[in-house]
C-alpha cells in the first residue's frame, strides 16, 4: 500500500512540479533527481518536512498531496517499521535541506567573489541548514555525547610524567622525536589504543594510526581520522598535542560507551615530529602522509647531532613500512589548545577553526661594514645593526597596517637576529634577520611581503648598504571544510556547549590534511593564552567539553 500511495503522490509532485519555498521557487525534478529514494520513503520524507514545519515554509498543497496519498499513516506506520527505512528516510531530509541549501547559496550570493559580505552568508545560511537539519530530522539512536573527564585527565597526566621538566610555575615537558621519553609516550598511547579494541599500525616515518572497526562499520570505506601529536618543544606545556591525541582516543571510546554505530571506521591518529624541534621544520609526519614530503626524504633528515630521523625511529622501535595516506581518510579532525586568548576573553568553551593561517618565512640580509665604534664617525659609518633596525619597524607598520585594513588576523613578526660581529666595540658589519608574515588572506601575506622587500631595497640605498630578500617557507592558508565546521556545530549544539567561529593564527597538521581531504579543528581555551610553555594550562572540564563535541562530530561524520 506505501508503495502504491508513494508512486502516486510523485506523479502528482511531477505534475506540479514546483513549490515555493519562502520567495524562492524550487524546481521539483531537480529535487527529485537529487534525493533518488523508493516511493514510500519519499512520501514519509516529505510527511516528516511537513510534519515538522520548515521555518521558510512549503506551499500548502504539499500537505494535501501528503494527505491524499495517506501520509499521516504512513508516517505513523514507518515509526512503527523504523528498522528497514530509517537509514533511507535519514538520508533523504538530509539530502533535501542540502537542496534548499544550495538554492539559497544561488539566491543569496549569486558568484562567489570571496567577499567578506558573501562569507558572511555562507556562515548563515550553513547554520540555518543545521539547525533545519537537526529540527526535521532529530538524530536517532544517539543521545548526548558524553566522555569521562576522569579518564582523560589521567591519560594526559600519565603523559606528562614522560620528559618531564622541574619547573616551579607549572608543568613542563621536553619529548623530542626519538628520544626515550617519546618512546613511553608512543607505547603508552599504542597500549592504551589497543586497550579500547583499536587495531595500531605505524608506518615508515612513525606516524602511529589506531583505527576502530565496529561491526557496523564497512571495513573498506574511507575512515574519519581523528588525532594530533605527542613531540613537544623543549620545556613545553603538557597539553599541546596530547590533548589532541587522547582527546581523539576518548572521544572514540565516549561513542563506544554510548553505542554508536559508525558506518565507516575512525582512525586516531598520532603525526611524528609536528613541532619540527630535531628534524624537518615542522608538521614532517602530515607533511609526510599527504604526499607533500617524500618518505626517504624525511627519514634522511637530520638533528643537531648528525642523526638521522631513520636512526632515530629504528632506536626507539618506531621505524615502521610503508606511508599513511591521509589522502584516503573521509575527512580528519583535530583538537588542539587555542594558544591564544579570544575563547577565554569572549568566555567560550570551544572554538570552529575556520581557517588556519597562512605562513611564510623568509631571511633578510644587511651588509655593512664592521669598523671601530670609538673611531668611526657617525657620517662615514655603514652600520648594518642600524639598517637592519630600520627595517624591523617597517615591517612592523606593514603589518600593523594590514591588520587594520582588514579583519585583524596579519601579523608580521622579526623573530630571529644574528649580528656579526657581534662585539660592543665594532660597528655591526652584517645582520641577519628571521622574517615571519601571517594571514588567514594569501594576498595580504604577498602585500606585505612585497612592501617588506621594497622597504628593505630602500633602506640599503639610504644607508650605503648591501641587502637581500630570500623567502625560506611559505604555505598559504588552508580553510577548514564546511563540512567538518557543520558537523562540529552539530556537536556542540548536542552537547549544549557555545562554540565560537575563528582562526588559526598558529600551524597544525589539519592545514596539511586539508591538502588532501575534508579537514576540521577545534581549540580549547588557553589560559592567559600561554603555549610551549610550562606555565601551559587548559581547565580539566574545557578539555571535557571540547572532547565531546569532538565525539558529536566524529558520530555526525562517520555516520554519512
Amino acid at each position: 500500500m506505501r508503495a502504491a500511495a508513494g508512486e502516486q503522490f510523485v506523479r502528482r509532485l511531477e505534475q506540479q512540479r514546483r513549490l515555493e519555498i519562502g520567495e524562492e521557487l524550487v524546481v521539483l525534478e531537480d529535487v527529485l533527481a537529487a534525493v533518488e529514494f523508493p516511493p514510500a520513503v519519499l512520501v514519509v520524507g516529505i510527511a516528516k518536512l511537513r510534519r515538522n514545519r520548515l521555518e521558510v515554509g512549503v506551499l500548502e498543497f504539499v500537505a494535501a498531496e501528503v494527505d491524499a496519498a495517506g501520509g499521516s499513516d504512513l508516517v505513523d506506520r514507518a515509526h512503527r517499521q523504523i528498522d528497514p527505512v530509517f537509514v533511507d528516510l535519514y538520508r533523504f531530509v538530509h539530502q533535501v535541506v542540502d537542496v534548499l541549501r544550495e538554492r539559497m547559496f544561488d539566491t543569496h550570493l549569486g558568484e562567489d567573489d570571496g567577499s567578506e559580505r558573501q562569507k558572511m552568508w555562507r556562515r548563515e545560511i550553513d547554520r540555518w541548514t543545521e539547525t533545519e537539519r537537526n529540527h526535521l530530522f532529530p538524530r536517532a539512536k544517539r543521545g548526548r555525547m558524553d566522555v569521562s573527564q576522569q579518564r582523560l585527565r589521567t591519560d594526559i597526566e600519565t603523559n606528562a610524567t614522560f620528559g618531564s621538566t622541574e619547573s616551579e610555575t607549572g608543568h613542563g615537558r621536553t619529548v623530542l622525536v626519538g628520544t626515550e621519553a617519546n618512546r613511553a609516550a608512543r607505547d603508552r598511547f599504542v597500549d592504551r589504543s589497543k586497550e579500547a579494541d583499536l587495531s595500531v599500525e605505524v608506518d615508515a616515518v612513525g606516524n602511529i594510526a589506531a583505527t576502530w572497526t565496529p561491526p557496523s562499520a564497512d571495513p573498506d570505506a574511507a575512515p574519519v581520522a581523528v588525532g594530533s601529536h605527542l613531540d613537544s618543544v623543549p620545556e613545553g606545556g603538557i597539553f599541546d598535542g596530547p590533548l589532541g591525541v587522547y582527546g581523539a582516543l576518548e572521544a572514540v571510546r565516549g561513542l563506544q560507551e554510548e553505542g554508536v554505530e559508525p558506518a565507516r571506521p575512525i582512525t586516531v591518529v598520532c603525526f611524528t615530529e609536528e613541532e619540527g624541534t630535531c628534524f624537518g621544520g615542522g608538521m614532517l609526519g602530515s607533511a609526510v602522509a599527504t604526499g607533500q614530503r617524500g618518505v626517504d626524504d624525511a627519514l634522511a633528515l637530520t638533528d643537531g647531532e648528525g642523526t638521522t630521523l631513520e636512526d632515530a625511529l629504528t632506536g626507539i622501535g618506531y621505524r615502521g613500512e610503508g606511508r599513511l595516506d591521509a589522502s584516503a581518510w573521509d575527512a580528519f579532525l583535530e583538537l588542539h589548545v587555542e594558544q591564544d586568548t579570544r575563547l577565554e576573553r569572549a568566555d567560550v568553551p570551544v572554538g570552529i577553526v575556520t581557517t588556519i593561517t597562512g605562513i611564510s618565512q623568509s631571511t633578510a640580509r644587511v651588509v655593512g661594514e664592521a669598523n671601530h665604534a670609538g673611531a668611526t664617525p657617525m657620517d662615514e659609518r655603514r652600520d648594518a645593526l642600524a639598517a637592519a633596525s630600520e627595517f624591523v619597524l617597517e615591517l612592523e607598520r606593514a603589518g600593523r597596517d594590514h591588520a587594520l585594513a582588514g579583519e585583524n588576523t596579519a601579523v608580521a613578526t622579526v623573530g630571529g637576529c644574528d649580528v656579526r660581529p657581534n662585539a660592543t666595540n665594532v660597528v655591526p658589519g652584517e645582520v641577519e634577520l628571521g622574517v615571519d608574515v601571517r594571514d588567514v588572506d594569501y594576498e595580504t601575506m604577498t602585500a606585505i611581503l612585497e612592501r617588506a622587500e621594497q622597504s628593505l631595497g630602500r633602506i640599503g640605498d639610504e644607508r650605503s648598504v648591501e641587502t637581500s630578500f630570500a623567502l625560506e617557507l611559505e604555505l598559504e592558508p588552508a580553510p577548514m571544510s564546511d563540512r567538518c565546521q557543520r558537523a562540529f556545530e552539530a556537536g556542540a549544539s548536542e552537547a549544549d556547549v557555545e562554540a565560537l567561529s575563528m582562526h588559526s593564527g598558529a600551524a597544525h597538521d589539519a592545514m596539511r590534511v586539508a591538502r588532501v581531504t575534508d579537514a576540521g579543528m577545534i581549540f580549547a581555551p588557553s589560559r592567559d593564552g600561554i603555549s610551549h610553555n610550562p606555565r601551559e594550562w587548559t581547565d580539566w572540564e574545557d578539555c571535557a567539553t571540547a572532547t565531546r563535541v569532538l565525539a558529536g562530530a566524529l558520530a555526525e561524520l562517520s555516520s554519512e
